[in-house]
Order: C-alpha cells, then structure tokens, then sequence
C-alpha cells in the first residue's frame, strides 16, 4: 500500500468532495459575545435591556469577511487588494519558486506542468512532464528550473527554452521536497538535497546523476527542507512529526518531535529562527490507524485513485476507478485513502511552531478548527510570518511579539503555497489553479458578516451602534436582520435599511429589524485608495420579552410545631405520621409517609400544614408567590397570603375543618417587571383530606371469655391500623375481619388464648389515615 502525507490527503479529500460552486459558502464557528452584566447577581432580569458587544480579535474574526482584516487589537479594516496574476487552467498548483530575476516558476497536478510567469506577470508554460504532479521546484543562481515529480518520479533541470533531462533518478515514489546546499563558491554549483517517499530518505546530488543517500530517516516522508544559520539541512517528516537536523552523512539530531503527524514550510529568518508548521491533527477513522500511514482502516469502504503517464505525445490523464486504460499508457501507481475519515472534536488540527537558536519550542498559533496549509516569511521589511489556513482561504500574519492579523479572507477553497519574492507576497492555490497577488493598497470596499446571536428568546431591538475612525472620504454602513431559526435562511426578515447614523461618543441609530430570537449585522466599508475607515466596536442592544415562570410542584404534608426546620415530621408508635401528597411539572402525584400510604392529614394536637413548591423563571426574574385553598363543594380560591418570598408556608390544621381541600400556588415576576409586563404561572395540588376526628370504637360482644369482638368507624376517613393490649401490656396488630382495613367501617375479633382465673383488660386502638386514634376496651371476667 502506498501511504500520503496528510496534507495531500486533506486536499485530495476535499478535491473530491467539493462543491460545483468554486464560491460555495462553507460553515463558521460561532463567536463569542460579550455580555454586558447591569446586576451583580450576573442574572439580568427580563426588564433589563442587554447589550452584545463585539470589540475583541476573537469575536470579529468568529464572522465572515471579504475584503477586510482584522487587526490583533480587534479591529477591522479593509484589507489589500488580491490581485489574479495567474491562472493556471489545472486542477491546482502544488509548487513555486522564486527566481533571481524576480520570476516566478509554478508546478502544477494532475497534467505537471510547470509554468514561467514574469516579473510583469507575463506567463508562459515552460515545460511539461512525463509524470502527473510536480510536488516540489528549485531555482538555481544560474536560472535552471530543478522539479521534482511524482509519482515513481525524478528530478528534471529545465532551461529557461525548456529544454530538460533527467538530473536525478532516486528510484523512489515520491519527491516532496528540494533544497540548494550553501553556495560553496570557486564557481562550484550547490549540491542539491532531495527528500522523498514512501521511505523517508533524502539524497544529495552533486550534479547530473551523481547522487547518494544523504539520510534515512525512519519515516516514510521527507515533506520539507531548508538550511538553518549554520547552512545545515532541516528535514520535516511525516507520520511521526519529527524535525531533523542533518549534520553530516547518516547523522541527524532531532529538534523535536512534535504532536502533529507531519512537519513542513520550514522557513528560517535571517536571525537563524525556525518557523514550521505543524499539520494532520485531529483525524481518525473507524477501525484503523489513521494517524500512522493514511493506510486502509478495517472496514472501512475504500477509495482507489489509479493515476497513468504518457508513452510519447499522448496527454496524461487521471483514471477513474473501473476506466479501461489504452495500449498507450501504463499506470503508475494507486493510492488507497481510507473511508470515513472523521474530525475529531477538541483535538488540535494544526499548529505553528517558532524553534529558537536555544531550540526552546513555541507554539506561537494553534487550532482545533483550521488546518495549516502554508506557510512563508514575510519579506525583509516585515518581521514575523505570514500562514494560510482552510477556513475560507484565510491568511494571518503574526509579528516578533507573538500578535496575530486576520491579513484577509480570500475564500479560495485551498491555499498550496505562500512565497515572497522581491518585495511582493503571492498566493498559490488549488481547484482553479491560480496565482494571486497582495497589492500596495486596500481594496476599495470590505464588507463584514457576523455571526447570528441568540438572544434566549424573542426580544425588541434597540440601537446599534460603534466607535471607529472615518477619514476624510470613507464610511461604514450597518444593516441588520433577525428571525427565529438559529442559522439564518429564507424564514429570516430582508436586511433593513442601512442604520441611521447619529453622532456621539458611540455613532448608530435604531434597529428596523422585526422582533425575534436571533439578530446579525453586517458592515460596508468604504475607502480611498490611500486609506480605510476602521471599525473598533460595535454593540447591539434589545430587550428580552418576558417569559412566563412555571410552578413545577407543589408539596403538601403534616409537620409538628417542634419542627422548627419544617421538615416532616417521622412517626412512632405513639405519634401520628407525617404524610405528604406531591404533584409535579410531570402531572403525577406520589404519596409518601414514614410508615404507610396513607390520604388524610392529621389535625392533632400542636399539628400544623406545610405547603411547599418548586418554581423557575427561564429570565431569572424574583417571583413572589401567592397560596390559596378551595374545600370540596365550594366554588371560589380563599387566599391565605400573598407576596410570598420563600417557598414554603405552614397553616394551623385547626383553622380547616374536616374535609377535602385543593392548595394552590400562583407565582408572579412582578417585582422584576414592570405591571403590563409580569408574567404568572399557577398550579394546584391533588385532593388532600384534613381528617381532625378520630374513629368510633364499639365493643360488640364478648365469647365465652375468649372471643371479643369489636366495630370501628370513621366519619372523615378511611382507617388503617388496628391493635389491641391486654392489661395494658404491649401493642398487638390485628387485621379486621375481612383480612384488610380499607374502608371506614370494620370489625375486629380478637381472640384470647386460654381463659383466665382472674378479670382482664383488653383495649382495642384503631387509626383512621389522618392517624387519629380511636379507643374501646372490653373488661373479660
């Protein structure tokens, strides 16, 4: 099996999984917003306007732009012009190289050209080769084109007439990489070193078909190569990430080895510092290594791309799987590329690395959401380096102090390469094969999509409004839209009119827009052509519509007047039970008591009700709650108090005659709102039985001093519990006669074992569910 690095695996993915508009808007993150908190809770009551502020690097670079950038103080201005210098015609440039002369030498996949744009931009194609891609070029000081192709490639030196031969043959799959030695004067040529795969090696040829193996490096590709300050070779590798200086023949040491799968763009300022770029995070595929090789993973549906050469004249194709290839050309080679491949969440994709001449590692830009893609030093009068990422073709420069720019969103699906030469900055890319170019001076007009901000629920808009600088013949021009769909589509309201500007410390103007959950902005900027109006600040502020609170339970039970924690009270034999009826968000009822079920509360001595309740407001407003009951048969809710701060209230049981009640809670966000805009939610709790009386107990008949036989009945509830004692001695339980008590009248037989020789006490106690006690006794003698 063939293995690729990853970054020709991403692009090869994303080749064939791209859509029939080269202009396909793809998907952005959404950006965080600043909040402004008025309260010191934290928790601004529905009342409260609230304010989203974008003034941060990270927000405004969260939005789509076009045209802009976004400066590391967080600011957007319009960004240089982008210029096609080039275009190529093939599906992409994989290669560029700088001549001294100030030309420029492009290779191209999959018809491997190589092409010769001058320092006017007039282009010419140079050369064509034999095989399909041309992965990597140098420029000799003479002027000579060196190229390196794929696959089962070589290395070509082409003249400036395009007449070529075949330099070196490595014998190797693939040549990613070419790098000149240190000029060695004397009027010698450099030695020029190759890196190649899939085994990993790099050669050195001193000149046509005089080549050794410089290095093995154990990996199975050599991606990048530069010389460091000390003209010693560099060598970024893939799968394992590893940095390798060369020193000497077959002797390398490792600069690092980092967390990425490959390491390439290695670029060395003049101060002897690395810049490299980490790539190939946070992928994995189901069943397989995918991190290792890029190989075929374990059942895992697989993709094979079979690329063919020209025998004579015939033009090179790429055949599709199952495509009958003629007598006239022979495949090369197939690669075989896993299926699903997935991203994994959380994971960093991709990182920027700055190795100092201490060799101290910094990681000076990382991302779980952007794959690297290139990589270049700015130029000799700017400091830093400039990268290119795959979220829409941007490009960010960071300076010596580490801070970045959003230099512009060129929104090309692909960026390949990123080189300086002669002062300008060029901009390599794939799918139409394109050569661009940053201009002097910013574009005419930018424009700025934020991302939509959830407001948690509908709300009025207010103003919007911003701070910037507007010099002499420039302006920006806000609009807004709102709906209620969290990504904006056709149910969303048409743009409004541009925001009225009225001046102040903050500029802005009512927003038009509908009332809605979601709102966005966009921003115009126009310029000159020698300056750009520049956007610090922007806040948005609305007002949420109050939401109703919601009672999610209520809690009905018995407690005692010792109680002094209002928690329920648990029974003993000789004290009633605590019983409580629950009724839920959920609609169901549960009972609970320490004992038994049971569906009365007790009204005995120094007893009292607790009603307790459970009620959320989604704004997070105060609510102030109101109680009141209702007996079976009566027709209006009696309050018993109102303006309620806690969640609970306890009632004296004697103030409720025997009977059924419903207890209801109404909560209101009143104090949080004003009058016409509090909201009330209420709910009532399932029948609860006060129950003050205790049962009758009747002796019916005593038999033959050993059978006595007792009636219990209760007139407000159903009992529950018999027992009986015997000279006062201990509680015995007895079941009624029917074998369940479970109604408000039975009978109880008791029986004695053996007749007595003296007179006895037998004393029958029987609880109704309001645990009362009722008492009979029967003298046997």
């Amino acid at each position: 099996m063939i293995s690729f690095p990853s970054r020709f695996l991403a692009i090869a993915r994303r080749l064939r999984n791209k859509p029939s508009m080269p202009d396909a808007i793809r998907s952005w993150r959404p950006a965080s917003c600043i909040l402004l908190l008025l309260l010191a809770s934290g928790v601004l009551p529905a009342a409260t306007s609230q304010v989203w502020e974008t003034t941060e690097y990270a927000q405004f670079v969260a939005g789509k732009l076009e045209n802009l950038s976004v400066q590391p103080e967080g600011a957007l201005v319009i960004a240089p012009v982008l210029d096609t210098v080039f275009s190529s015609d093939q599906p992409l440039i994989w290669s560029v190289a700088a001549a001294p002369d100030g030309s420029l030498f492009v290779g191209t996949g999959h018809q491997g050209n190589v092409y010769r744009i001058g320092p006017k931009g007039n282009s010419t194609l140079l050369w064509s080769a034999p095989e399909i891609e041309v992965f990597a070029l140098a420029v000799a000081s003479g002027g000579d084109v060196f190229a390196g192709t794929s696959p089962n490639g070589k290395v070509y030196r082409i003249d400036n007439k395009g007449q070529h031969e075949v330099y070196f043959d490595p014998e190797q799959t693939y040549i990613w990489s070419l790098a000149f030695a240190q000029d060695p004067g004397k009027d010698k040529a450099p030695d020029l070193f190759v890196g190649t795969g899939d085994k990993g090696k790099v050669y050195r040829v001193s000149s046509r078909g005089k080549g050794e193996l410089y290095y093995e490096s154990g990996q199975r590709h050599v991606v990048s190569l530069a010389l460091d300050g000390q003209g010693r070779l560099l060598a970024g590798t893939d799968p394992n990430g590893i940095l390798y200086r060369i020193e000497s023949k077959r002797k390398a040491f490792a600069l690092y080895d980092s967390d990425m799968p490959e390491i390439r763009n290695l670029q060395v300022t003049p101060e002897g510092a690395i810049f490299a770029a980490g790539v190939g995070g946070g992928y994995s595929s189901f069943g397989g290594d995918a991190g290792a090789s890029f190989g075929t993973a374990q059942g895992a549906a697989t993709t094979t791309i079979t690329v063919t050469a020209s025998v004579g004249n015939d033009p090179k194709v790429v055949q599709k799987p199952g495509a009958q290839t003629s007598g006239t050309t022979q495949p090369q080679s197939a690669v075989s590329v896993s299926q699903p491949v997935i991203t994994v969440a959380g994971i960093d994709r991709s990182e920027l690395l700055r190795i100092g001449s201490d060799l101290q590692v910094e990681k000076v830009w990382k991302s779980d959401s952007e794959g690297l893609l290139a990589l270049t030093l700015p130029g000799a009068d700017r400091a830093g380096v400039l990268f290119a990422t795959d979220k829409q073709g941007r490009i960010y420069s960071v300076n010596q102090d580490g801070q970045v720019t959003l230099e512009t969103q060129t929104g090309q699906d692909e960026i390949t390469q990123l080189v300086t030469s002669g002062g300008e900055r060029w901009v390599a890319t794939a799918h139409a094969g394109n050569l661009l170019r940053f201009g002097s001076e910013p574009s005419k007009t930018g424009s700025y999509l934020s991302v939509a901000h959830d407001a948690k629920s509908a709300a009025d808009w207010g103003r919007l409004s911003w701070q910037g600088r507007l010099p002499n013949g420039t302006a920006i021009e806000f609009r807004t839209r709102s709906g209620n769909s969290a990504k904006p589509d056709a149910g969303w309201s048409d743009w409004s009119e541009p925001v009225a500007v009225e001046e102040g410390t903050w500029r802005g103007g009512p927003i038009t827009s509908p009332p809605a959950r979601y709102v966005q902005w966009q921003a115009r900027l126009n310029g000159r052509a020698d300056s750009s109006p520049t956007l610090t600040a922007l806040r948005l502020t609305y007002l949420p519509r109050n939401r109703a609170p919601r009672v999610d339970g209520i809690t009905v039970s018995a407690t005692s007047d010792r109680d002094t924690s209002l928690e329920e009270e648990t029974s003993t034999a000789d004290t009633a039970s605590a019983y409580s009826i629950t009724v839920t968000d959920t609609g169901s009822v549960s009972s609970t008591t320490s004992t038994e079920s049971t569906d009365a509360l007790a009204g005995g001595p120094q007893r009292r009700l607790k009603i307790t309740w459970t009620a959320t407001d989604p704004d997070g407003d105060d609510l102030l709650a109101a109680v009141r009951f209702r007996g079976d048969g009566e027709s209006s809710w009696k309050l018993v108090k109102d303006e309620i701060e806690e969640k609970s209230l306890l009632i004296d049981s004697d103030t409720l005659a025997d009977g059924a009640y419903r207890f209801r809670v109404e909560v209101s966000d009143g104090r949080s709102n004003p009058p016409d805009k509090a909201r009330t939610a209420f709910r009532a709790s399932e029948p609860v039985i006060v129950d003050h009386t205790p049962p009758v107990v009747r002796l019916l008949g005593i038999d033959d001093r050993q059978v006595i036989r007792f009636a219990a009945q209760d007139a407000g509830s159903m009992l529950r519990q018999a027992e009986y004692s015997i000279d006062a001695g201990r509680w015995v339980p007895v079941l009624a006669d029917d074998g369940v008590i479970d109604s408000q009248k039975e009978t109880f037989t008791i029986r004695l074992d053996k007749k007595a020789d003296h007179e006895r006490l037998v004393t029958l106690r029987v609880r109704d569910r309001g645990s009362n006690a009722g008492l009979g006794k029967a003298v046997v003698k």
